[in-house]
């Protein structure tokens, strides 16, 4: 069987894509044939076998391996060329953010007739939507924060507390407020506002990595809880849960990828029973259910003042969520193993698209030329 394992992609999680990629590819069972489609920063494809050259991590700490190549289009062309010659039979994404979580990715596979490991592309999009992802949740029952989405610094008035002294009306939002580039990760473009002047840097800042960005009410003093699922065989699967180690207020890019002991470096966490872990895994059960999402998430949940919050949920998370499998007794090749029997039991065309019709024959004057006399 031929496995690609695809990471990378025009985004500025790019480089956590790549860790995720070349750490699962160590814990995939050697009798596959494993190929890597890693996507550059430009947006081309570069395919290669699994002791090739992207299969080390070396090439990407070189200006080579992330930064955007000339003629992008031609490379991409020739990646995409590669990927049609190896005819994979399953995709494991490792894509986080752009259009390797979006659902862009899994279209270009699915045209293909190639199945992927991770969501289909209506949940990814609006997964990856911060916003939307709000939307969804709230209709459906689940407790969420105020938010309002701004697309300019303009619109920054409607939300200040301060710019709305002397109305009668209620403020949408009250400081402290966390500001949120509405399709990234990683924690990466988010602040804490706590004045109207951190407000405007906040959002000038977030607008510069993405068109959108959500403005929330921040809840302090909270847990911050994950949780993983995947689906096999109908049946949703729930993970242990882990309480996140932070220092300070905000779980930022630096102290989750970077410090030493942090969670992303160690998967520790911590290893004490939450008190809503039940209910946790119940919210994260029925969520997985309400996106109509396919392969392994990861659920983010605040837990503050007897409320559960479902902040987010990761359609391609970090280093797959395998942590929070392992402290279940799940071993990472296992759930490698079965996310890949999964996506191959999808039948990738169920519908019935061929439709017995007479229209080109009736109408084939309106579109065959005429001889000239």
């Amino acid at each position: 069987m031929r496995i690609l394992v695809a990471f990378g992609g025009q985004s500025v999680e790019h480089d956590i894509s790549v860790l995720t990629g070349l750490h699962l590819m160590k814990h995939i069972n050697t009798r596959y044939s494993v190929y890597v489609c890693h996507t550059t920063t430009s947006g081309s494809f570069e395919v290669a076998s699994r002791r090739g050259k992207l299969s080390n991590v070396d090439y990407y700490t070189k200006s080579g391996g992330s930064k955007s190549t000339p003629n992008s289009r031609r490379a991409h062309a020739r990646g995409v060329a590669k990927i049609l010659r190896l005819k994979p039979d399953v995709v494991i994404n490792c894509c986080h953010g752009g259009a390797g979580e979006d659902g862009r990715l899994f279209a270009f596979f699915q045209t293909l007739g190639v199945p992927m490991t991770s969501c289909p592309t209506h949940a990814a999009m609006d997964l990856q939507s911060k916003s939307r992802t709000r939307e969804v949740l709230a209709a459906a029952g689940f407790a969420q924060p105020k938010w309002v989405v701004v697309t300019s610094v303009a619109e920054i008035p409607k939300i200040a507390t301060e710019m709305m002294s002397g109305e009668t009306v209620e403020p949408v939002l009250s400081f402290p407020v966390i500001v949120k580039p509405d399709t990234l990760g990683s924690s990466i473009g988010i602040s804490v506002a706590k004045n109207d002047v951190e407000l405007r840097a906040a959002v000038e800042a977030a607008l510069l990595l993405d068109t959108r960005v959500v403005v929330e009410q921040f809840i302090g003093d909270a847990d911050e809880v994950n949780c993983s699922a995947f689906k096999r065989g109908g049946e949703v699967l729930v993970s242990a849960c882990e309480v996140m180690n932070k220092k300070g207020e905000l779980l930022n890019y630096e102290t989750k990828y970077i410090e030493e002991g942090s969670g992303f470096i160690k998967k520790s966490g911590n290893q004490t029973v939450h008190k809503d872990e039940s209910k946790i895994k119940e919210l994260t059960e029925r969520a997985y259910n309400l996106f109509g999402t396919k392969g392994v998430v990861r659920a983010d949940f605040l837990v503050a003042n007897n409320q559960i919050y479902l902040n987010e949920i990761n359609t391609v998370p970090g280093f797959m969520a395998y942590h929070l499998w392992l402290k279940t007794g799940l071993p990472y090749e296992t759930l490698i193993e079965m996310l890949i029997a999964e996506a191959l039991s999808e039948p990738q065309n169920r519908l019935i698209t061929d439709f017995k019709s007479e229209i080109l024959a009736k109408n084939r004057s309106l579109v065959v030329r005429k001889k000239r006399l």
